[in-house]
This record gives C-alpha cells, structure tokens and sequence, in this order.
C-alpha cells in the first residue's frame, strides 16, 4: 500500500509540473490533466480515510507531535488548493468546460496563485517524507552505498541549484504574489491593481485579438520569452520541478536542523 501511495504522490507530481506549461500539449491536455489531478487527490484521501477520521477526531489531543498536525493542515490546504484550481480553471476554460461556470474577476490570477501554492505545499509535503521516500527508493535501487552518497549528493546540489536560478528568473513569485499586488495584462505579466488590462476588464474586441490560451494559465518560463518549442516547455516543467524539489529540500534541511538542535538540549539538560 505505501508503494501504491508513494508512486500515486509522483505521478500527481510530475502531471502538475505539466500543467505550468500550456504548450506542452494543447490546452486541452491542460484542462483535463488538471480535472485527472484532482481525481487522484481524491483517491489519494479514499486511501487514507481511516488516518484522517481517527486523527481528525483526536487533532487537538495533547501528545499528538508538531509535524503530525502540521502535515494534517498541509493536506487539507492542498485540497482546497486543488479545489480552487479545478474552479477557477473551469471559469477560464477555453476548450473542455466552455461556459460551464461563469467569469469572475480575478478567476486568472487566483487560478495562477493556487497553482503556485499548490506546488510550495507539494514541496513542503516531500520534504516532512523525505526519511520515507529515501527509504523506499533505497530498497527499490541498490548499488554501493559511497557511490549512491555521491550521485545522490551531486544531482541534489544540481536540481538545488538549478532550483534557486529558476525561483528567480521564473515568474513563480509573481503568480504567489498575484493577489495582493496586481492582475494579469494579456502577455502574462503582473500589473498594478486598477490597471483595468486584466484579461476580465479587456472590450470584447480586444479579448478576441488575444493569442491563443492567453486567458488560461500561461507557460511559467521567466525571462518572458514563452518559447513555444517542445524544448522550451520542456524547460519551463523542469523549472517547476527544480522550485518543488528546491523547497522540499529546505524543508527537509530544516527539520534535520531542529532535530540535531532538540538533541543538544536534551543532552545538556
């Protein structure tokens, strides 16, 4: 059941990397992967049911450690990240669920907010586990252990790097930052609010002259360039991918940091 979990957890992962790239295969990939996301968190809850009603029952119990609570938060912050991704992508639909919910204001920046939620939560939820998914891909690759510390070490420090390079020249601060500092203009970029060229404000002339998926979740690449090529959105998934893997390794570097801490005083006491 665990291995039916762990590869239920990456598969969710990988589709959602896929989804901060529009062009990686049409925005109808991009719609229905998304609405597949969300069934699979469901799933995912299904397997886990009996945990959550006994320890939603017993969450405010005195003895329950810090990180089980903490963890429990994390996954319902997830589902409702997901729901409101599932909503406000449906009110932006341009291909699957045309119509189906009416626009509101705001429904493409909250859409570009809870999508780069989502993935800071993914990335703090890989982290908490990262004793466990060490653990069971331990037991599934076997090779001395020198040299899985060093290839290990190596591609982490890479994917690490290449995560902070791609945390800053993304636009991944921005869409996190989308609802408290501006709107959306029609090339993607964050504006001021009351700038009115937010996609929902737009004339209808104007909306038609928009490119094709521009009032859908636009590729995440920085630099502004959305290079359209199988490579370039290839690129923008490996960024995503970087950013998650980059926060899950914080978060796992710091609870290793507190522990190390916990002992000392324990010790000195």
């Amino acid at each position: 059941m665990n291995w039916v979990k762990l590869m239920l957890d990456i598969v969710m992962a990988v589709l959602l990397f896929t989804l901060f790239s529009t062009s990686v295969a049409g925005l109808a990939f991009h719609e229905v992967t998304g609405l597949v996301i969300f069934g699979m968190a469901v799933i995912h809850l299904i397997l886990n049911w009996k945990w959550i009603w006994t320890f939603t029952k017993k969450f405010f119990s005195k003895g329950i450690p810090f990180k089980t609570r903490f963890g429990y938060v994390l996954n319902v912050l997830l589902l409702i990240s997901f729901t409101m991704i599932i909503v406000t992508g449906i009110m932006i639909s341009r291909t699957v669920l045309v119509g189906f919910l009416p626009r509101v204001a705001d429904a493409q920046v909250m859409h570009y907010f809870f999508s780069a939620l989502s993935l800071v939560i993914v990335g703090i939820h890989t982290g908490l586990h990262w004793d466990f998914i060490k653990t069971m891909f331990g037991k599934l690759i076997k090779m001395p252990a020198k040299l899985g510390f060093v290839l290990s070490t190596v591609a982490l420090v890479s994917i690490l790097a290449f995560g902070s390079y791609s945390l800053v020249t993304s636009r991944f601060t921005q869409w996190i930052a989308g609802p408290v500092l501006g709107t959306l203009n029609p090339s993607g970029e964050l504006e001021g609010r009351g700038s009115g060229r937010q996609h929902g404000n737009l004339p209808s002339d104007q909306k038609e002259s928009l490119p094709e998926g521009s009032e859908s979740l636009r590729d995440f690449g920085g630099r502004g360039d959305h290079d359209e090529s199988s490579l370039g959105s290839l690129s923008i998934v490996a960024e995503m991918g970087s950013i998650m893997i980059l926060i899950a390794g914080v978060t796992a570097g710091t609870e290793i940091l507190l522990k190390k801490r916990k002992k000392k005083v324990e010790v000195v006491a």
